[in-house]
């Protein structure tokens, strides 16, 4: 018989927020794009699950892409009974799709507040993260554990995807 899980949020915390826009006055929006990656990171015996989300802020002047701003957010669970939602086999990590969207979408929720805040003020305040479905994510993860895994305070590590889309203002 499944014993049963429970998921809690244990940590929210801001791992990194950079915001350069020395020198532009206003924002094209048809030059700017807003990109996301997840990482995924956990613990077994400890039922953690951590996922790290990077927003960024890539804008096009002069054709030249870079970033004007990047925000990441660390995120982590207390999943009773992880062991039953995340399998390791032979170098790749399942877990059932809908705890991913449990996870996906309280982290990219948690940085649109977040960054919607820190961007107040700023002319980046009207281009808010985009309300996005997060089985696009899911889809698109990669579900490789790689062989050799940094020493870090969960691992082992990890899994990410990386995707762009067109801001809403």
């Amino acid at each position: 018989m499944a014993k049963p899980i429970s998921i809690s949020i244990i940590k929210i915390r801001e791992e990194e927020f950079i915001l350069k826009t020395e020198g532009i006055k206003k924002i094209n929006p048809k030059k700017l794009q807003i990109g996301f990656q997840l990482d995924f990171d956990w613990k077994l015996e400890a039922d953690r699950l951590m996922l790290s989300t990077t927003v960024f802020y890539q804008y096009n002047a002069n054709n030249t892409a870079f970033d004007i701003s990047k925000f990441t957010l660390l995120m982590g669970f207390e999943v009773k009974n992880l062991k039953q939602i995340l399998t390791l086999s032979d170098d790749v990590f399942e877990i059932d799709d809908d705890y991913l969207l449990t996870f996906v979408g309280a982290a990219i929720s948690s940085a649109r507040g977040m960054l919607a805040f820190k961007h107040s003020g700023t002319i980046l305040e009207n281009f808010y993260v985009p309300l996005v479905d997060p089985r696009n994510f899911i889809e698109n993860i990669n579900r490789q554990v790689p062989q050799k895994a940094p020493k870090q305070i969960i691992s082992p590590k990890k899994s990410s995807v990386k995707t762009t889309t067109k801001p809403t203002s």
